[in-house]
């Protein structure tokens, strides 16, 4: 169960507006010289006037694909190194 959790809650970080952001942000990495975006703002509006808005969507399907099992094995590893480093509990033989 805490592999399906971890999933789904993962892959809703990725929703917009958060996916949106990581546009922008990507695109102000890509601008390694700094001459283009003045600003976040800046590279948002820009790119919305060249691009319209379709370009803060394009790749969100992989990036919700990707990110469902990601998460999950993240979650899922967590879970495991607390109930590792918890002291013993008698009579708990589950591992979540």
């Amino acid at each position: 169960l805490v592999p399906c959790i971890g999933g789904v809650v993962g892959s809703l970080q990725w929703l917009p507006p958060a996916y949106c952001v990581d546009v922008v942000k990507s695109r102000m990495q890509a601008d390694v010289a700094g001459t283009k975006y003045r600003s976040a703002w800046h590279c948002a509006a820009q790119t919305l006037r060249l691009e319209g808005p379709g370009v803060f969507f394009r790749g969100l399907g992989a990036a919700l694909i990707r990110a469902f099992p990601l998460h999950a094995g993240i979650f899922t590893g967590y879970e495991l190194t607390l109930h590792a480093l918890a002291p013993p509990r008698h009579g708990s033989g589950l591992l979540f």
